[in-house]
């Protein structure tokens, strides 16, 4: 939706504060985004000049501690783990997703296809350190038993990691072959092509180029992923191998953060390869949103094209003759050259039978990673379990997670009171206040950049500011604040999308009757908008809930009572299953613990749908 610049100015206080405090949030969110990179940079400043760039990046010799030889920060194997992990498991992802998208196009009823994608979302919800579990307790075992050493290594990161990719992949993929259905279904039932002929090989090949932007941000979530990761890949500073042990920047930052003395070169080399990782999702970044603008261009182009190359007298539906023609060509193009095999019922149903083999990987691996944990876990849940403290002499063994719930809950509340406001705000100014389309766009794109930052990155950042320089130590404020950093970008593009989805008719209605843009926001879009923000806020609480990375050396320790006070440290679901998977056991509390982290995903997302429904029937007609 346009920025309104024909609009009156807010005339009475209420517009005036409202208008002043959007503004103010959406610059500092900005801001704050420009200031995690700048503390990273500077933290990295020191070791960067007393230690050679060229051995640090290909350097394959990693030595923090001097033990009568030099020290030694070489990260080119840890480089080349992460980018061998983030490939594979993208390639894994890629290959599954496209055959299931298609499957989804190919359903004519939306009921059936809202039902799987709604399936398929809660994969998306699960936390990485389930996914970890999952990993290291069924994949892990399943390489054991086939003969490899120990059960770890790049391939069994690689799957853990295509799992977690294939929510976004699939939604994006579909998305953008429904679109390109929509411009040449009626032309192909004209012409009596097949239905999964059609779909494979004018559908599919004509969206190819447009999956190459969500493959490369799926790239980028791939890079930064900590949990998961690590728990299965190995932890082993060698050069990575398909079966072989190795270790990525993430898990390198997560494994020794916690014991680099407090402004050592040991520290400084950490916050260096963070800022390595940060460079990384950058350039992925910026050349997703190259590839992104570039094929607007192209977009924009053929249509103008096809309005160009009509009849001067036949200007009103233009477009849409050209727009058949072109499609007409295309499709027959397509049969002739393709028309000794490809027309034949054998390649249709090939194709059909990926597209079911895709889909049903996909909702094979939410039944399993639900029912696992839910099945395994289930016997052991008790009343004692979920409202006593874990005790023993290995962590958890006895005792229950209260204090791990109460700590969970508080991280989230702190990070939720946090990154509401800054999130709500910028959307806000993005579709309501923002008069230049070309300010609107650079902030876009900045806010877009800076949002890629990894979470154990931002975990970086909060170390350094408020742990470490503030003096606030490890506590429940100092997570809360990585995680609202964490979940800001996922709040900031449901609230601008549900903002743009109000009826243009209701805001011009309002606006035509003398109203202000902050009265109408105020009084008319944010309570039509009241359900789809509730359900926004659950997501990002669950999103938060299931975090771990960030809480490492932030807020999250291994033991503490339960507590409402934000300034002292805390427990947290995700980051006790990890501690005690990390001391290789599977006793009964890791998987009960599992079926409780997920049984609140399937709780928040039951409520987001319900939420989310009711608001949009009160202004949708």
């Amino acid at each position: 939706m346009k920025s309104r610049n024909n609009i009156r100015p807010a005339t009475n206080w209420a517009d005036v504060l409202f208008s002043g405090v959007t503004k103010f949030l959406s610059i500092a969110s900005i801001v704050i985004l420009c200031f995690v990179i700048f503390v990273i940079i500077d933290e990295s400043v020191w070791f960067l000049t007393h230690y050679s760039i060229v051995d640090f990046l290909f350097g394959t010799e990693w030595m923090p501690v001097d033990y009568g030889t030099k020290v030694s920060f070489g990260i080119g194997n840890f480089i080349a783990a992460t980018l061998a992990v983030s490939c594979l498991g993208l390639l894994f992802a890629f290959v599954v997703s496209v055959f299931a998208a298609l499957y989804l196009c190919s359903i004519e009823s939306s009921g059936a296809r809202s039902l799987i994608c709604a399936g398929i979302d809660l994969l998306a919800g699960a936390p990485s350190v389930i996914y970890g579990f999952v990993g290291l307790v069924v994949l892990a075992k399943m390489f054991l038993e086939a003969g490899h050493p120990t059960g770890s290594c790049v391939l069994t990161a690689s799957i853990v990691l295509a799992v977690m990719l294939l929510p976004f992949m699939i939604s994006s993929f579909a998305e953008t072959m429904r679109k390109v259905k929509e411009r040449y279904q009626r032309d192909s039932m004209n012409l009596g092509v097949g239905k999964w002929y059609f779909l494979a090989f004018i559908v599919l090949p004509n969206s190819m180029p447009q999956f190459l932007p969500p493959s490369l941000r799926a790239f980028a979530r791939g890079i930064g992923e900590t949990m998961a990761v690590m728990m299965v890949v190995g932890n082993a500073n060698l050069f990575p191998e398909l079966l072989g042990k190795s270790e990525t920047i993430a898990s390198l930052i997560a494994l020794e953060m916690g014991a680099a003395e407090a402004g050592s070169m040991h520290s400084s080399a950490l916050f260096a390869s963070g800022l390595v990782l940060l460079v990384i999702v950058f350039l992925v970044n910026i050349i997703t949103i190259s590839i992104s603008n570039a094929l607007k261009k192209r977009e924009h182009k053929r249509q103008f094209a096809a309005i160009s190359a009509s009849e001067p007298n036949a200007t009103d539906n233009a477009t849409g003759e050209d727009s058949a023609n072109s499609s007409a060509a295309t499709i027959s193009s397509s049969n002739g050259n393709n028309s000794s095999f490809l027309m034949s019922k054998a390649g249709g149903s090939f194709v059909h039978v990926l597209s079911l083999t895709g889909i049903a990987i996909a909702i094979g691996l939410l039944i399993f990673t639900f029912g696992y944990c839910f099945v395994e876990g289930y016997s052991y849940i008790s009343w004692e379990f979920l409202t006593t403290s874990p005790s023993g002499a290995v962590l958890g063994e006895e005792g229950g997670i209260y204090p791990a719930i109460i700590g969970s809950l508080m991280f989230v509340l702190v990070s939720v009171v946090l990154a509401f406001p800054l999130s709500c705000a910028f959307a806000l100014y993005q579709v309501f206040f923002c008069k230049s389309e070309k300010v609107s766009k650079a902030m876009g794109h900045i806010f877009g950049v800076c949002a890629g930052v990894p979470s154990i990155v931002l975990g970086l950042f909060v170390y350094a500011v408020l742990v470490r320089n503030l003096g606030f130590g490890r506590c429940v404020l100092s997570g809360g604040v990585a995680l609202a950093l964490m979940i800001l970008p996922f709040l900031e593009v449901r609230f601008e999308n549900a903002f743009k989805e109000i009826p243009e008719g209701l805001v011009r209605a309002s606006l035509n009757l003398g109203c202000s843009v902050p009265y109408t926001v105020r009084k008319i879009i944010m309570p039509a908008c009241a359900g789809e923000i509730l359900a926004t806020v659950a997501l990002g609480a669950s999103f938060a809930m299931g975090a771990c990375a960030p809480l490492i050396f932030t807020g999250g320790v291994a033991f503490a009572p339960a507590s409402t006070n934000i300034f002292s440290p805390a427990m947290a679901l995700p980051l006790h299953l990890y501690l005690m998977l990390a001391q290789q056991t599977t006793i009964p509390q890791v998987y009960a613990t599992a079926f409780v982290m997920m049984a609140i995903v399937l709780v928040i997302n039951a409520i987001v749908a319900v939420v989310s429904t009711k608001g949009k029937k009160k202004w949708r007609v």
